[in-house]
Formats: structure tokens, sequence, C-alpha cells
């Protein structure tokens, strides 16, 4: 359905806004023609009325044949009156002769039979309903489509919205456990941030983009959030979805958007989670034919990329745990100047995460927890599995009663973690 609507809206960039008009007209033009068609088909009654002389009507009227009223009308003939009437045998027309009107009036007078002008039939309703709405229908939806990819498609225009909400995070780098390798890597993306006098004597600038990749889990955002935090400036945080949208043109507009607003805001640090959703390879599609609107999307994002070093102080970071799928033009040094390597902590950083997280928790440091054995249990899991394992620990020990949690509580947690999620560690659990 996505590929339809694409499909239906693309405008090729090149036209002006004449031409766009244009093409968009003969582009629906079919549409229209086969909704006429189909219009006039339903109008056109299924069995249409035996033709019959004049003569033959008198007949039927003098031998009181007709059962019911007879409709009489002008249509398509000013001069000649069209009569419509049934007998037993089925449903009749035929025409009155010039000069035979009034006596025809005489006799279905005489004969008592009901007459009167010939109401429109439900297909001939259809048919001017039809005849007066298609056309206008047809204009309006090539004027939205028109008005639409004009004001936010790819010519520069503006959506009239800005995605992505900026705030600074009141997370630091003291809440950046169990990845020292990654947190010194941040660190100094914000040091040379704060102090580029340093890093432009020594010939150095700040690294423009930085891409974050890793599994689920592992603090990719965390990492963003910290570096912000620390470093007291917004950011402003998107999704890769975020930028795609069925009007091709809409997401392209949206990132012109999102740096135009970075730009504004000086110093900043622009977060895309998910990037993988926007920057995959071009050209990956059915016959060798990628999504126009993903791919004019990047090229939109690699032109701003581009362009960051006018806006002084702007990083971007990006996170994605399918970075083998995203295009080779966005990861080059340039745009993603860094790519850090977020990895599943080992035995030293799980314990961090636990004395981290287990800190807030009601009992811990009484020595009812072992860190250390809990570090043993918990191997191949991510610093958001632990936080969860945390969380059920304590719900554990609110279900017992206790006035804090044990290693019990921790141990069941983790076991049952692991049985729902399929995961195999050690002690069998």
């Amino acid at each position: 359905m996505l590929k339809i609507y694409s499909y239906l809206t693309y405008l090729p960039p090149t036209l002006t806004a004449p031409q766009k008009l244009i093409y968009l007209i003969f582009k629906f033009m079919p549409l229209f023609l086969m909704s006429s068609f189909l219009i006039t088909t339903l109008s056109t009654p299924t069995s249409p009325p035996i033709p019959v002389p004049f003569s033959t009507f008198l007949s039927h009227l003098s031998a009181n044949a007709i059962t019911s009223g007879v409709g009489i009308s002008n249509r398509g003939n000013s001069l000649l009156s069209t009569v419509h009437y049934k007998t037993p045998s089925g449903r009749h027309v035929t025409q009155v002769p010039l000069g035979a009107t009034g006596e025809m009036y005489k006799k279905l007078i005489s004969k008592g039979t009901t007459f009167g002008a010939l109401p429109p039939t439900s297909g001939e309703k259809l048919a001017r309903k039809g005849t007066l709405l298609i056309p206008v229908l047809y204009m309006a939806l090539v004027y939205r489509i028109y008005k639409r990819m004009t004001s936010g498609g790819a010519q520069g225009g503006t959506t009239g919205e800005v995605i992505g909400g900026s705030s600074i995070p009141n997370v630091t780098f003291d809440d950046v456990v169990g990845m020292d390798r990654e947190r010194r890597e941040v660190i100094e993306i914000l040091d040379s941030m704060l102090d580029e006098g340093k890093y432009n004597r020594m010939g150095a600038r700040t690294p423009k983009g930085v891409l974050m990749e890793g599994p689920p889990g592992t603090g990719k955002t965390l990492l963003a959030k910290a570096l912000a935090g620390s470093g007291r400036v917004p950011m402003i945080t998107v999704s890769g979805s975020d930028f795609m949208e069925v009007f091709v043109g809409r997401g392209a507009s949206r990132v012109r958007e999102l740096f135009k607003k970075a730009g504004k805001m000086g110093r900043c640090v622009i977060f895309i989670d998910e990037i993988d959703a926007v920057g995959k390879k071009r050209g990956i599609g059915f016959g060798g034919r990628g999504n126009d609107e993903q791919e004019q999307t990047l090229n939109a994002l690699l032109a701003a990329m581009d362009g960051v070093k006018g806006n002084e102080g702007v990083v971007v970071l990006a996170a994605t745990n399918r970075a083998e799928i995203l295009d080779d033009a966005l990861t080059r040094p340039g745009r993603f100047d860094r790519i850090v390597k977020v990895t599943l902590p080992d035995r030293e950083g799980r314990g961090g995460i636990f004395q981290l997280h287990g800190s807030r928790l009601g009992g811990w440091g009484k020595g009812n927890v072992d860190v250390g054995r809990l570090a043993d249990l918990t191997g191949g899991f991510s610093g958001a599995e632990i936080e969860g394992c945390c969380n059920e620990a304590a719900i554990r020990a609110v279900r017992r009663g206790g006035a804090g949690v044990r290693i019990e509580d921790f141990e069941l947690a983790i076991k049952d973690f692991r049985v729902s999620r399929n995961k195999i560690g050690m002690f069998g659990m």
C-alpha cells in the first residue's frame, strides 16, 4: 500500500510548479476515465423497454392492456414525445408522431388511464450526479496532492512542522557504567565541543557525527543523553521513522527543518535513534529500484550533514543495531567521523550496572546481595536487561512482604528472565 501511495504521489524533482500540475493531471486521467466509464455502466438499465410503433401503443390503450401509468417525456428530442408504459408482456416505449399528441391525450382521458411526466430513473440520477461530482473530485484530488507536494516536497518547501523535541537531559556520565571504553570515546567528543581551541591548535576538529552501533539495550541512547547532560547542551531527539512519510519529499523537508532548528540553537546535540530506518543502502528493492521517499530523505540527510560545518557546536549522534545495511555514503568520514562499537558488558561491567541500579532498591547494601554472583549469573545480558532484572527482584521482594531485596529475589528474577527469553546461562539458569 505504501508503494502504491508513493507511486501516485511521486513528482519528478526537476519539474517546475506548472509542469508538476500538468504531470498530475495526466497521471490521474486514467482514474478519471475509469470512474466515468463505471458510472455510465451502472446508470445503463439492464433490461431496456421494448420499442413498439405508435399504432401498437394505441391498440394496447384501446384494449385496456396497459397495466400501469403512462410516462411521457421529451428526453433526447424536444419535438417528439416518448411514451413509456407496461403491459402483461413487458415494458414498452414508443414515440408520438408530430400532431398526434392531442389525440393521444384525449384517448388517455377517455380510457381513464393515469399519465404524467416520466420521473428520472435511479440510473439517470446516478449519471447526473456522477457527471457533476467526478470532475470536481478529480480536480480537487489533483489540487490537494499538488499543494502538499509543492509546499512540503523535494523542491525545498517546508512541512510547517519540526520534528524532535529539545531539552537538556538529566543524565551525566556518572550514570554510565559497564562500558568504560565507549564512555571514554564519547567524553572525548564532549571535550572537543567544550574546548575547541585546544583541538584547533593541534589542527584537529570536532567530529561532526558519531555512529553508535551495538545490540539493543546496551546503552546507546544513554551515552547520547550523558553527552548532552554533562555538557549542559540541548539535545534534539528523533527516530529514523519520524522522517518517513507516504508523500514523497515530506521526509526530506523534515530533515532540512531539523538541521535548520539545530543551527539556530547553536551548540547542541542531534540524536537520531534507529537511523537504519532512513539510512538504508539505496537501490535495494524489487528490480534494483528502492523506495523513492526513503532515498530522497537519505539524500537530504547527506546534504544536511555536509552542511553541519556551518553550524558551530552541532554534533550528530546516531544509533543502530544494523550498521551493515547503512549506505556507505552516510557512514563515511566527514559525515560520521567516528563509529563507536557498543558491546555487551563484561563481568566487571555487569557488576557495576547491578551496583548502580541496585543501590536504589530497599535493603541494598545490608549484605544480602552478592554482586559478583549476580554478574556471573547474567553472562550475555545487556544493561537494559540487568535493569529489568533489578526491577523484577524488587517486585518479588514486595510480593513476599520482605523489608528489602535478597539474593534469592535476584536469582529467581534472573531465572524467569532467561526462561521467558530462551537465554541459556550458567548453572542451568
